[in-house]
């Protein structure tokens, strides 16, 4: 009906479409819609400064937004979320929305599913565009690594991340592709370890991704607060003290470390707890400071490289690169200064390479550890 809706006013293909989000199904139908339209969709929180929503509209070159509300700018036309999922009128008449751009194609695989916003910790967002094929091929590559398409039919899936960073897509979209059962975990949940530790038990959570410090909070709580299947830990350093209150507290739960900036898709690279060397005793033992982030997702590749990007030894620290059809084209709306962290690739099939700025190294058993 979304679809519809904006095909009915003359939102083309391509076209980049804001989306005021928070945790509903409502707001999941609004961006699926905007999907089945062959168009992008550039996700804000309501409480992110308005200053930060102008930036990133005008970076994806976004002409309309699905918003409560009225500040965004004059220049955009807003349509309320009731009025998009009725099939009412757009507030303003109709409109052609338009990416300026952001595109690299008018559909097919290397158009755009979304343009996501970093967390501005450079003093205000910037805007990184991801393609349909780079989006599919991490739902596949995070599928066939904890044990395929059919392991994730019928699991039940909590999202407890704002739709507006990439972090919860690991739960969103591989859920939806391969037959999952999504929950939107609602926020008064989500802020009270208690009560998030309810919700799981309740609604039988099979499977959920959670950063370190809200795995704390969790595991303060006491009882069997634990996904049943998998728990994916990821966005921020996994500790092996927090691994070993794991090891008591859920045995027999698949573990897995998830890492990779919004600029590589979601997730570059995974490790799952328990395989070779794989305890935190293990881990201590061979040298580790933390849980390693493991090895590469799909067709991905990561390398450490030092000051001049030439690849080091094993053991030798030095920053993790990135590389593959995973890597963003870089940021919309940005000067070249911008790029610095963006190569080409020197002609390699594999893509373009993506240098993180995070320092790490590459044990013996092959796996990426960040230091």
């Amino acid at each position: 009906m979304v679809a519809a809706t904006l095909r009915s006013q003359n939102v083309s293909a391509g076209s980049t479409i804001g989306i005021e989000t928070d945790r509903s199904a409502e707001a999941l139908i609004i961006i699926l819609g905007i999907l089945f339209s062959d168009c992008a969709y550039l996700p804000m929180d309501s409480d992110i400064p308005v200053t930060w929503q102008q930036v990133l509209l005008t970076a994806g070159g976004a002409r309309l937004v699905v918003s409560s509300q009225e500040t965004i700018g004059s220049y955009l036309n807003i349509v309320s979320r009731d009025e998009i999922l009725s099939g009412s009128p757009f507030r303003g008449g109709a409109s052609t929305a338009s990416h300026a751009g952001a595109h690299l194609s008018e559909g097919g695989p290397s158009a755009l599913a979304y343009i996501m916003g970093t967390s501005g910790s450079t003093g205000v967002p910037k805007a990184v565009p991801v393609r349909d094929d780079s989006l599919l091929e991490y739902c596949d590559a995070f599928a066939q690594r904890v044990g395929g398409h059919s392991a994730l039919s019928g699991l039940r899936m909590a999202s407890v991340t704002t739709l507006s960073a990439d972090l919860g897509n690991t739960m969103v979209f591989p859920s939806l592709l391969f037959g999952g059962e999504l929950h939107l975990v609602p926020r008064d949940a989500i802020q009270d370890p208690q009560r998030l530790g309810e919700y799981i038990q309740n609604h039988e959570v099979d499977a959920l991704k959670i950063v370190p410090t809200h795995l704390r909070a969790l595991l303060d709580v006491g009882g069997d607060v634990f996904p049943k299947k998998l728990l994916v830990v990821g966005g921020e350093p996994f500790g092996l003290d927090l691994l070993r209150r794991l090891e008591e507290r859920a045995p027999g739960c698949a573990v897995f470390n998830h890492y990779g900036p919004t600029e590589t898709t979601i997730g570059a690279a995974m490790y799952r707890v328990g395989t070779s060397v794989g305890t935190a005793d293990e881990l201590e033992a061979s040298g580790c400071q933390s849980v390693p982030v493991g090895t590469a997702l799909g067709e991905t590749a990561l390398s450490v490289v030092n000051d001049r990007r030439d690849a080091v030894d094993f053991g030798v620290v030095g920053e993790l690169a990135i590389q593959g059809n995973c890597v963003s084209e870089g940021y919309l709306g940005s000067d070249d200064a911008a790029r610095v962290n963006f190569a080409e690739g020197n002609g390699s099939k594999r893509g373009p390479v993506y240098y993180t700025g995070d320092l790490a190294r590459i044990c013996a058993s092959g796996n990426i550890e960040l230091k």
